[in-house]
Order: C-alpha cells, then sequence, then structure tokens
C-alpha cells in the first residue's frame, strides 16, 4: 500500500508540474482574454494521463488548473470554475472512449480514431471551453467576446487533445522501438525531413520567393511516409514535431498564416493543423489495423497449416497400408480407388507445405540450406518426375548447366511448380519445352507451355500473393496463388529473378535467372576460347 501511495503522490506531483509549465506557456502565447489559449497543452497531457493511469489523477489536473489561472490573475471563483470544466475535459474524454471503443482503446484502430476524433476530442473540449469562457464572463473578466473567446478556447483544446495526447498515449503504452541500424537511420532521415519541410512552409527565406505556390501541402509528404513505413506513434510524433515548428514560425511573424494579430494568426494556424492531425492519424491507423489483418491471416495459415499436416499424414499412411491389403488380395479395383486417394492426399500436403512455406516467408523464419548443386542433374530429375507422373512430353533444350551454390529442395520446388503448372494449363497433347541458356554471368530457364496463355495485365501481378487470374476457365482449375509467389521469392532469395512472356491464346513462358559463381564464369569463359 505505502508503494502504490508513494508512487500516485510521484505521478500527481509530476501531473502538476508539468501542467503548469505547459499552461504557462500557452497563457503566454497571447491568449484570447487572457485566458483562451490557442493551443493548451494541459488538455492532451491530462486526458494522456487519466487514461493511461486511471481517473484518480484528476486532482492533479483540478489544482494545476487552479494555481495556473489564479496565478495568471483569474479571480478564485472564476479559475474554480476553470479548473472544473479543464477537469472534467479529460474526464468525459476518456469515459466516452471507454464507453464506445472499451477499456483499452487504440489509436491503431480505425474505429477507435473516428471515435476520439469526431465524438471524445471533439465534445469534451466544449465542456472546458463552455464552462471556463461562462465563468470568465459571470466573473467579469472576459475582455473580448464571448464567442470568439470560446471558439479559440475551444479550437486549443481540441488540438491538443489531437496533436499532444496521442504522442503522450503511444509513447507510454506503445512497444519498443525497431531495431536495426537501417530502421534508426530512416527515422532520423524522417524527423529531418519533418524538420526541413517545416522550415519551407514557414520561414520567410522560402516563403517571399513563391509566396503564390501552396507550400503548406508538403507537410503531408513525411506523415504519410511515417504512416506506411512506420506506425501510429512515429506518425503522431512527427505532427506534434511540425506542430512545434509551425506554431514557433507563426508567434514570430513568419508563414502562411500570418495575420495583423498573433491571436488570428495562430488561429488560422491551428484549424489546419487540426485537419493536417485528424487525416495522419486515420491514414496511420487504417495501415496499422491492415498490418494487423495481414499478421493474423499468416498466423492463421501457420497454425491450420500445422494442424491439418499430421491427421492429413496419418490419412496418408492408412491409405498406403490398405493399398498393401488389397493388393495382396488381389483386389485390382480397390487397390485402383486407394491409388487415387493418395494421390489427391499427395496434391493436400503439397498445398499444406506451401502454406507452410508461405506463413514462414512472411515471418522471416523459411530456412535456406545452400550446397553446391548440379542444375543440370536436378533439373532432368525434376523433369523426369513430372513427366512420369502426368504422361507428358517434356522436352529438355539448350546447352548444359553448371553447378550452382543453392538450396537444391527450394530450386527443384521452383522447377516443379513451374512444370506442374505447364502441364495443368496445357492441352493434354502437347509438349512442354524447357530450354536453358547461359547469359553473362546468368543461368537462365525458360519453361514454355502450349496454354491459354495470359493477358497483359495479369502478367505482373500473377506472382502477388493469394493472385488468381479471374476468368472462368482458370478459376475453374485448382490453386490458392501461392505456388508462383513462392517460387519468386526463392529465386529472389538466390540473387536471380522471374518473369513470363505470354499471349493470349498462344501460350505462356515462364523464366527465372540464377546468379554463376566466379569461378564457374571464368571456367565458362575458357571454354569458348577452346
Amino acid at each position: 500500500m505505502k508503494r502504490e501511495v508513494i508512487s500516485y503522490i510521484v505521478k500527481a506531483g509530476l501531473l502538476f508540474i508539468v501542467y503548469y509549465s505547459s499552461a504557462t506557456f500557452g497563457l503566454n502565447l497571447n491568449a484570447v482574454s487572457n485566458f483562451a489559449a490557442l493551443f493548451w497543452l494541459p488538455t492532451g497531457i491530462s486526458f494522456a494521463a487519466v487514461l493511461v493511469f486511471g481517473y484518480r489523477m484528476w486532482p492533479a489536473i483540478a489544482l494545476g488548473a487552479l494555481f495556473t489561472n489564479y496565478i495568471h490573475g483569474a479571480p478564485f471563483l472564476v479559475a474554480c470554475g476553470i479548473a472544473i470544466g479543464n477537469t472534467l475535459e479529460a474526464l468525459v474524454t476518456v469515459f466516452i472512449m471507454q464507453l464506445f471503443v472499451g477499456r483499452k482503446p487504440s489509436l491503431a484502430r480505425l474505429n477507435d480514431v473516428f471515435i476520439f476524433i469526431f465524438i471524445a476530442a471533439f465534445f469534451s473540449t466544449m465542456v472546458s471551453a463552455t464552462i471556463g469562457v461562462t465563468s470568465l464572463f459571470l466573473g467579469k473578466t472576459l475582455s473580448a467576446s464571448y464567442m470568439s473567446t470560446w471558439s479559440a478556447w475551444w479550437i486549443g483544446d481540441l488540438l491538443s487533445d489531437l496533436v499532444v495526447a496521442p504522442v503522450l498515449w503511444l509513447w507510454i503504452t506503445g512497444q519498443k522501438l525497431q531495431s536495426g541500424l537501417i530502421k534508426i537511420i530512416e527515422t532520423v532521415f524522417l524527423m529531418i525531413c519533418v524538420i526541413g519541410v517545416g522550415i519551407v512552409i514557414f520561414s520567410e527565406q522560402f516563403a517571399l520567393p513563391i509566396q503564390q505556390t501552396p507550400l503548406t501541402y508538403l507537410v503531408f509528404l513525411p506523415l504519410i511516409w511515417a504512416a506506411f513505413r512506420f506506425g501510429p506513434r512515429e506518425t503522431a510524433t512527427s505532427t506534434f514535431l511540425f506542430s512545434l515548428i509551425a506554431i514557433w514560425f507563426t508567434a514570430h511573424g513568419s508563414g502562411p498564416f500570418v495575420h495583423a494579430k498573433l491571436s488570428e494568426s495562430l488561429l488560422s494556424l491551428q484549424s489546419f493543423m487540426g485537419v493536417i492531425a485528424s487525416t495522419s492519424l486515420i491514414i496511420a491507423a487504417s495501415i496499422a489495423e491492415r498490418r494487423e489483418f495481414e499478421r493474423r491471416k499468416d498466423d492463421f495459415i501457420s497454425f491450420a497449416s500445422h494442424e491439418l499436416k499430421t491427421p492429413v499424414t496419418s490419412i496418408r499412411i492408412y491409405t498406403q497400408l490398405l493399398q498393401k491389403v488389397f493388393i495382396k488380395k488381389k483386389e485390382r479395383k480397390a487397390s485402383d480407388y486407394i491409388n487415387h486417394i493418395d494421390e489427391q492426399i499427395e496434391k493436400l500436403i503439397h498445398l499444406i507445405n506451401d502454406l507452410l512455406d508461405l506463413s514462414k516467408m512472411q515471418t522471416g523464419s523459411l530456412e535456406f540450406r545452400k550446397e553446391w548443386v548440379s542444375l543440370q542433374t536436378l533439373l532432368q530429375e525434376v523433369v523426369e518426375n513430372v513427366s512420369i507422373a502426368s504422361s507428358r512430353k517434356i522436352l529438355l533444350k539448350g546447352r548444359a548447366l553448371p553447378q550452382l551454390y543453392a538450396d537444391r529442395d527450394r530450386v527443384g520446388q521452383v522447377l516443379s511448380n513451374l512444370l506442374s503448372n505447364a502441364v495443368k494449363y496445357s492441352p493434354e497433347n502437347k509438349t512442354i519445352v524447357v530450354k536453358t541458356q547461359i547469359v553473362s554471368n546468368r543461368v537462365i530457364i525458360g519453361i514454355k507451355d502450349q496454354g491459354m496463355g495470359i493477358a497483359q495485365e495479369h502478367q505482373d501481378k500473377i506472382f502477388e500473393r493469394f493472385y488468381r487470374v479471374a476468368e472462368s476457365r482458370i478459376q475453374m482449375l485448382p490453386g490458392l496463388g501461392i505456388g508462383l509467389y513462392l517460387s519468386r521469392m526463392i529465386v529472389k532469395y538466390h540473387g536471380g529473378d522471374m518473369w513470363v512472356k505470354s499471349l493470349p491464346g498462344k501460350g505462356s513462358t515462364f523464366f527465372f535467372s540464377l546468379p554463376l559463381q566466379r569461378k564457374h564464369m571464368r571456367l565458362f569463359q575458357s571454354k569458348k576460347e577452346n
């Protein structure tokens, strides 16, 4: 209990200090009627504190608001009214969020972001503005009109909720920073770009020569970058940093939002920043939600594939045992049926293996075991296996292939997948041609079928995950759109590439290349000279 009490006192004390310091900054920034700050940092700070540490933080908010306003000239009863409004504002915001989305709202969910922007922040800041300005009016300390003071108060609080609160909320409750030198460099470069864009937009040095150009919209470039490459936390941080730069320049009379009075300048600026903050939060949440959906989908595929593999393997064992029994009893017809079942089980096992490989590839855990492989021997083995299994003629053309340092099983998987596709999409009486060549420092293998072909608009997309050409004759054929994606990724891992050339009605040729090692390059060069 003592630890909890001490922890609470420390948190409340820090919140009080931070509240007072940030409130003093806002009130010194040419507040309307001396109390309606156009950038009221305490609103976002209070909301984040109550959301993270609970409703029990309200005394620190109330005392901070009372002390700040009283010290800056508000009569005691007026300061009490303002403190009540500011405290209720934070409590109402958290209450609305938890009422609509549960105990743990998240800015990585689009629904939560919409509730936060358009309901919680929008209406709770009206509570503070209404109680605060009414207190000033009743205390006869209102030096401007009621509505102008109310609008300045409301916009200042709303912007703090949209810009300040997400930064604190996400950094306190968020995950650890992404590690890796490249990610750190990209993060630093992002922040430099945010600062650079802010200076370009608001500095007179840049604004004067091209003052008719709407440079303000340049801010979307680094914010969209942050949303796509990082997440809500980095996006909110970038928006906060840009907002500080914008306020600093505008307060010093520079930038596209400067008017005769500083209060008017800040009012225009904050309206613009409110739109920027809302848009960036929505974009970041949309992307984060889609990433989470992809992660859960990959987890499900991985789990389902593992769970399916064991019973399917057991079924295959039992069918093989049954086949032996029927062969012994010379029940040929039953044996043939079992053989067909075994063929379908084989297809199912290949499908499950592809799904497992896909899930491993998405998580970066797909294993590769490289060794020196005779590519010519491997190609002949795969061609022979596919030819026997499908009873199709497969013709090998071109020069003999060398040894390569590669994963034998994975390269064989690529060859098997491309040849199986050629068999599947070609008429039964047509020959499949495999052509091999060595161009410069690369081995190129092309597998040509004489099937229906692929239209130009589909040729790049067919290598994407789960993509299948939306034509009825192709949709009728089995497949999930995984094989080509996996094959291309395996080839890319080996430093090669995969592509297709096709014309509708004239068949397709799938190519993939693998790099030659230097000693083999010298060997082929010497053979040519001889």
